[in-house]
């Protein structure tokens, strides 16, 4: 079916392989002018797109739940940590405990994935979830379903919220 795509393959690297007086070479004063020119190009890029530290930084602190984990630090709360899928890596990162779940999709497996992904869906049974029962610490998107449920969940308290995430721990004696 697909016997003309090596043909035509073959084809058309021999007609790149060229001669050698034809083929285009970098000379020795071309190549510092090929790096300026690059160097400023990518300048003018970062400049006209307004690419710096301070835009990167209100960018993640739109998206990542960067005031939850000073909390975390600044309290010195420790896990069992039960997190969004999503959050997972930056968590690693800013906390330096283990997670519930990251974007290592290969070491969770799907099955775990669905999981987490019901309960922070706050599926009929989300209470039943085992690595949330381990949970001593609970960090999730401000508007998550599951967040909306923990908040009228006797086993956990509330102890930070801001516009993108929510910190709870488990009350004393409720932690597996």
């Amino acid at each position: 079916m697909c016997g003309w795509v090596p043909v035509a393959s073959a084809m058309i690297a021999q007609g790149l392989k060229g001669r050698a007086d034809e083929r285009f070479q970098v000379t020795a004063m071309a190549a510092p002018l090929i790096a300026v020119a690059t160097f400023l190009a990518v300048f003018l890029a970062f400049r006209v797109l307004h690419v710096n530290n301070d835009a990167l930084q209100a960018k993640v602190e739109k998206e990542m739940p960067v005031r939850a984990v000073e909390f975390v630090k600044a309290k010195g709360l420790t896990g069992p940590l039960y997190n969004d899928f999503d959050w997972g890596g930056y968590l690693i990162w800013g906390l330096r405990i283990p997670v519930s779940m990251d974007g290592r999709t290969n070491v969770y497996g799907d099955a775990r994935i669905a999981r987490s992904a019901a309960t922070w869906s706050a599926a009929a049974d989300w209470a039943s979830d085992a690595d949330l029962l381990k949970a001593n610490l609970v960090i999730g998107p401000v508007n998550a379903s599951l967040t909306q449920v923990l908040r009228l969940s006797p086993r956990y308290e509330l102890v930070y919220e801001d516009k993108v995430a929510v910190v709870f721990v488990a009350r004393e004696g409720s932690a597996r």
